[in-house]
């Protein structure tokens, strides 16, 4: 048994805790709060023990917004190649029930070992800060151990993991509080849980061969877009004549519905659709929030130009990043898999309902093996056609 007060390197929570990631298999943490500059302290250990086959599980909290996001991110980005290994966001739905422990459970061969007292995952917590924390040995068979690893559990089933569609929802909660810490309450929204399995049932063997096979088609299709939206953009002497032209030439490479229905108003606005692509070409590797929202100002001086128009371009420079925003895809996720944006419809969205109308789209291409944006618009079009209406 051992007190740890940070008081002076032998006595402190970094050496104890870079120790046991040294000799440990297995380790378990849960804090209140999780931040960059407490990782930081313990990153090059952490590395060590992920590379060797070491397993961690790690929970924090989201009460107060003092968990970083950029820390989560960052933890995120390490476990991704560590299947085994999971980082969770503790449920934050009551203001009587705040999330506030500070346990790190480490399994070895030989033994664990349980560190619990007031150390949070900040550099304050287990460097600079009069904290105290007692560290005990005991054996897998002992009943503290069984109680602690019972307590583990137990928090896990009140978390959800920390995706980054999770996460950038969070960091809305978390920037507020930034700046209004001492005007808002500890509870961030209510986070939904879109059913994945429901989608993955569409996703047969058939399916997939389907979809690959379409997306070196759809690939092709959209280079052509490409070309053709770059000739708009840069074509010093376009006339309306030539954009008549170019914009039918684009709409055919273009794969939503309805586009066609609205060229007419956007005819005699040529030069204001040629500078939408042009910022949209330019900052195509930029945020997604950012440059939907500067697209939909753009977008309001040109008639007949919404967010499907919006997006087909956005998607056109980068199908990694940018998803198409229409019906299609909106209503599936809405009314067959439990997802919920603040807005009923689509084309009410601002910069960040897009950004997180990406992010659930590239959580769900993770987990089934989509590769791009292009493949997931495709994916929904036959689910959509599958469903009964």
């Amino acid at each position: 048994m051992k007190i740890l007060n940070n008081l002076n390197d032998e006595q402190g929570h970094v050496n104890e805790l870079c120790d046991c990631l040294g000799t440990s298999k297995k380790a378990y943490i849960s804090v209140a709060f999780l931040k960059n500059s407490g990782l930081r302290l313990i990153m090059d250990q952490l590395k060590n023990f992920l590379s060797n086959d070491g397993e961690l599980l790690i929970i924090a909290g989201q009460n107060f917004g003092l968990t970083e996001p950029e820390a989560l991110l960052s933890l995120l980005d390490l476990l991704k190649n560590y299947p085994a290994s999971k980082l969770y966001l503790y449920k934050a739905e009551s203001a009587d029930n705040i999330f506030h422990p500070k346990m790190y459970l480490f399994e070895a061969d030989e033994g664990c070992k349980i560190i619990l007292g007031s150390a949070n995952m900040t550099k304050g917590g287990i460097s600079s800060n009069m904290e105290i924390s007692i560290s005990i040995k005991c054996k897998r068979d002992s009943d503290i151990w069984k109680q602690a690893i019972s307590t583990f559990d137990t928090y896990i089933l009140n978390s959800i993991p920390a995706t980054r569609r999770a996460i950038e929802q969070y960091k809305i909660y978390y920037d507020k509080q930034l700046v209004y810490s001492k005007k808002i309450n500890s509870i961030p929204q209510k986070y939904d849980v879109v059913d994945c399995a429901v989608l993955e049932k569409y996703l047969t063997e058939k399916l997939q061969k389907k979809l690959k096979r379409n997306l070196v088609k759809r690939k092709k299709t959209y280079r052509y877009a490409v070309e053709i939206l770059d000739e708009i953009a840069d074509k010093s002497s376009l006339t309306e004549e030539d954009f008549i032209f170019l914009l039918d030439e684009v709409l055919q490479r273009w794969y939503s519905r309805g586009l066609q229905r609205e060229k007419t108003f956007i005819h005699g606005y040529y030069k204001e659709f040629a500078t939408l692509v042009r910022y949209i070409r330019a900052n195509k590797s930029k945020r997604a929030d950012e440059v939907f929202s500067t697209a939909k100002k753009l977008a309001k001086k040109i008639p007949g130009v919404g967010v499907n128009y919006i997006t087909e371009i956005m998607i056109s420079y980068n199908s990694k990043d940018f998803a198409i925003l229409n019906s299609v895809p909106f209503t599936t996720l809405t009314q067959k898999v439990g997802a919920t944006f603040k807005h009923k419809n689509h084309s009410s969205f601002n910069g960040k309902d897009y950004s997180d109308y990406c992010n659930l789209i590239k959580e769900i291409s993770e987990k089934l093996g989509l590769s791009d944006m292009y493949e997931a618009d495709m994916f929904f079009y036959e689910v959509n056609n599958a469903i009964p209406k």
